[in-house]
C-alpha cells in the first residue's frame, strides 16, 4: 500500500500544479445543419479570450476547479487513508480502481507497448488496447463498445492476453444533421447520475509543427514529474508531462480528428440531455486520445459551453504519465467527480457560449429531441437541405400562383 500511496502523492502533486486546463472555444461557422458524418464534419472555431492590460489572455478553467471533489478526495486520502472506509460504495470501488492500476503499472504499460510500439499498427488494435489496458482498467463496472465497423476480421488483444474486445452498434446523431460512429463508448454501472463516455481514438501523430502564440505566457507545461522508484532508487528527469498551451490546440498532431471530436462531443452531450433530462450536471467530456498523447473536450448542452482541454501525453520516458493516469480516472467517472459548470465564475454567461445553438436554429428541433443512439447504420439522405415541411409548402404556392396568373 505505501508504494501505491507514494505513487499517487506524485501522481496528484503533478495534476495540482494544474498543467491542464480548459479554454473557452467560439463556433464562428459549423456544417452541423447538413447531413454530415462525423467524418465531414467541419467546425470553424477560436478560443475566447480577454485583454488585461492590453495584452490577451486565454478564457480558462483549471482541471482542479471543474473536477475539485475528486481532487479533495483524493487529498483526504492521501492524508489519511483510514478515511477509505467512510466513502461510499461507489466512490470505494472507484478509488479501488485507481489504486489497483497503481499497483500494476509496469505490466500494463508492457501490454499497451506489445500493440501500440508495432508498426504498422491498425485502428481496432489501437483501440482495443487502449479500451483494455488502460481505460478499461480504470473504470468501475462499466461496458464499452467499440464501433462494430471496426470488428471486420478482427480477433483477441494484439498484446496476447486473449481478451476478446466487444463490438457493437456506437451510432449516435440523427441523418439529417450530424451523425455517426463513436471508436469506443464506455457505459458506467455505477456512478449516480450516470457518466457514459465517448472516446475517440487515433493513430500515432506526426511530429508536431512548432507554432507560437501572441499570448505564449499562457503556455501550459507542468513542472519536471520524477520516474518511479524502482530497485530502491528514485531518479530525476528533466522531461515535463508535455502539456501544451491551450492556444496551440489549432497547432497540435490531433488537429485531424479535432473537428470531429468537437461535433461528436456536442451531439453526444446533447443526447445526453435528452435521454437524462433531470440531470443537474450536463457537462459531458469526451476524450481524445492517440498512443501517444490526449486531450478532453466537453460541451454543456444546457449552457451551450464548449470548453477544450491543452494536449497532454500519456508517457514520459516510456512510462506512464501518472498525472494524465488519475486525469483519466476522473474523467471516465465524471459522473462521480466533475462538479459542472461553475456558473458562480460566469456572471456574463452568455459571452462564454459557443453560438453552437444559434448556428443550428433551423435543425435545432432535430438536436434537442429527436436524436438517436445505438444505431448501426444511418439512412442516406437524398436531397440535402430540402425541408419538405417548408420548402415543399413553397413550391407548391407558386405553382398555384401561376396557374391563377394564366
Amino acid at each position: 500500500m505505501e508504494v501505491q500511496h507514494d505513487t499517487l502523492r506524485r501522481g496528484l502533486k503533478n495534476v495540482r500544479d494544474n498543467f491542464l486546463k480548459f479554454g473557452f472555444l467560439n463556433i464562428d461557422w459549423c456544417n452541423a445543419t447538413q447531413s454530415k458524418d462525423f467524418s465531414d464534419a467541419d467546425v470553424n472555431y477560436r478560443v475566447m479570450r480577454e485583454y488585461v492590460d492590453k495584452w490577451p489572455r486565454v478564457l480558462c478553467f483549471h482541471f482542479t476547479d471543474l473536477f475539485n471533489d475528486g481532487i479533495k478526495m483524493l487529498c483526504d486520502l492521501q492524508n489519511d487513508y483510514g478515511k477509505f472506509e467512510k466513502l461510499q460504495l461507489h466512490e470505494k470501488k472507484a478509488v479501488q480502481r485507481l489504486y489497483d492500476f497503481f499497483t500494476d503499472l509496469g505490466s500494463h504499460e508492457e501490454n499497451l507497448k506489445k500493440v501500440l510500439g508495432k508498426s504498422p499498427v491498425t485502428e481496432t488494435d489501437i483501440s482495443v488496447a487502449l479500451a483494455e489496458h488502460l481505460l478499461g482498467k480504470l473504470s468501475s463496472d462499466c461496458t464499452y463498445v467499440i464501433d462494430h465497423k471496426l470488428a471486420k476480421g478482427k480477433g483477441t488483444c494484439k498484446c496476447g492476453c486473449e481478451k476478446l474486445p466487444h463490438f457493437g452498434n456506437t451510432g449516435i446523431g440523427h441523418e439529417a444533421v450530424w451523425h455517426g460512429h463513436i471508436d469506443v463508448v464506455f457505459s458506467s454501472h455505477l456512478d449516480q447520475p450516470p457518466s457514459d463516455i465517448a472516446i475517440k481514438t487515433i493513430g500515432k501523430c506526426e511530429p508536431e509543427v512548432p507554432a507560437k502564440e501572441e499570448d505564449e505566457e499562457e503556455t501550459c507545461c507542468s513542472p519536471p514529474e520524477k520516474k518511479r522508484k524502482r530497485e530502491g532508487n528514485l531518479e530525476e528527469t528533466k522531461e515535463s508531462t508535455g502539456g501544451k498551451s491551450i492556444a496551440d490546440v489549432k497547432h497540435s498532431p490531433l488537429d485531424g480528428a479535432r473537428k470531429q471530436t468537437i461535433a461528436q462531443t456536442i451531439v453526444f452531450s446533447l443526447l445526453q440531455k435528452q435521454n437524462h433530462p433531470d440531470l443537474k450536471n450536463l457537462l459531458v467530456p469526451n476524450i481524445l486520445i492517440s498512443p501517444e498523447e490526449m486531450q478532453i473536450i466537453m460541451y454543456d448542452a444546457k449552457n451551450d459551453v464548449l470548453l477544450c482541454s491543452n494536449v497532454i501525453k500519456l508517457f514520459i520516458c516510456n512510462e506512464f504519465c501518472l498525472g494524465a493516469v488519475i486525469i483519466l480516472w476522473m474523467v471516465l467517472h465524471y459522473g462521480m467527480f466533475l462538479n459542472g459548470l461553475l456558473i458562480d465564475k460566469l456572471p456574463m454567461l452568455d459571452e462564454y457560449k459557443s453560438h453552437f445553438k444559434e448556428l443550428t436554429q433551423a435543425k435545432w428541433n432535430i438536436y434537442s429531441n429527436l436524436l438517436k443512439g445505438c444505431v448501426s447504420n444511418f439512412p442516406v439522405i437524398e436531397y440535402e437541405g430540402l425541408d419538405f415541411n417548408v420548402d415543399f409548402f413553397f413550391c407548391a404556392k407558386n405553382v398555384l400562383d401561376n396557374e391563377e396568373q394564366v
